[in-house]
């Protein structure tokens, strides 16, 4: 056919193409409506395999889930946690499933975070677990009580909390645990101790992947001024300083020397107003805050580290 007959067809019959449109929107919404029914079904699959995971009735007397498991995603997950969805976006998340286990009046709730990465889990680890004070019993890596027990495997974080404080039901939380762990694939995070400060603070370790886990640290300036856009990037530890204070050390690791050296330049030029440079060289930048501590930054490759709450310079 050639490109005049077209025009001479729709010329001579236009009821023919209404009617040929027509059965296109028709085929066009019926393969739309299949498509998401797809979607439907694959989006349920997902959700029963997740669920199909998680310890059912038996893994201690008297125990059951209490209904069905719920299933939210990164653009739901502000619904669920109140203030605090914004780390755990920040360092990679990929799903949370909650799942309710009951007894009579006696009742655990369990979270499931699947972040995207080991090195993901283990920064949202660090920064929910306080004072760490494993849990007998487990063979991952874990800290709580009675009220709530927080656990790290592979690239998932655990949550299982205790609604009534009850310490008769720290039995019952420990076997749903031990009944879940094998489920979880293991795999080993980075070794982001490697290389730093021998004097550290047992337990003061915090990863950084951007501007809402520094804020854990310090407060630099605004936005994401270490240009790390969410990728877990950084480690930093107390050290016992002058006093009985405390100093810290946070190290960056970029991908080459010339992200490094771009961070740098856009971290000393936008510095937080409250703290003033004193002296810049090169690849080092000393400032002091308003508390009258001191900070250092220095870029050396691809790697930026940066000292604060030095008693003096």
């Amino acid at each position: 056919m050639s490109w005049s007959e077209p025009r001479l067809l729709a010329a001579a019959a236009p009821l023919a193409i209404m009617t040929l449109r027509a059965a296109a929107l028709r085929l066009l919404r019926t393969v739309r409506s299949g498509m998401a029914g797809v979607l439907i079904l694959m989006s349920f699959a997902l959700s029963s395999a997740a669920a199909a995971d998680l310890p059912g009735t038996g893994f201690y007397p008297g125990w059951s889930p209490a209904g069905k498991p719920r299933i939210y995603e990164a653009k739901n997950l502000y619904g669920y946690i109140d203030g605090g969805a914004e780390l755990f976006l920040e360092f990679g998340f990929s799903g949370l499933t909650v799942q309710r286990y009951s007894r009579g009046e006696e009742e655990l709730s369990l979270d499931l975070y699947e972040m995207t990465s080991a090195d993901a889990a283990l920064a949202i680890y660090l920064a929910k677990k306080g004072e760490e004070k494993p849990v007998a019993g487990l063979s991952c890596r874990s800290t709580g009580s009675a009220w709530q027990i927080a656990a790290l495997r592979g690239r998932h974080f655990i949550q299982l909390t205790n609604l009534s404080g009850e310490e008769s039901l720290l039995p019952a939380m420990v076997a749903l645990l031990q009944a879940l762990l094998p489920a979880l694939p293991d795999e080993p995070a980075r070794d982001w101790l490697a290389g730093m400060p021998d004097d550290r603070i047992p337990g003061s370790e915090l990863l950084v992947a951007g501007p809402w886990s520094l804020q854990m640290i310090y407060t630099l300036g605004e936005g994401d001024l270490l240009q790390l856009s969410g990728r877990v990037a950084g480690v930093a530890v107390e050290q016992p300083g002058k006093d009985g204070k405390r100093e810290a050390c946070l190290r960056l690791f970029y991908p080459d020397s010339s992200a490094a050296r771009a961070a740098f330049a856009h971290t000393t030029a936008h510095l937080d107003p409250y703290l003033t440079p004193l002296h810049a060289a090169g690849d080092t930048l000393l400032f002091r805050d308003y508390k009258e501590e001191y900070g250092r930054i220095v870029r050396c490759d691809s790697t930026i580290q940066i000292e604060l709450h030095l008693s003096q310079p």
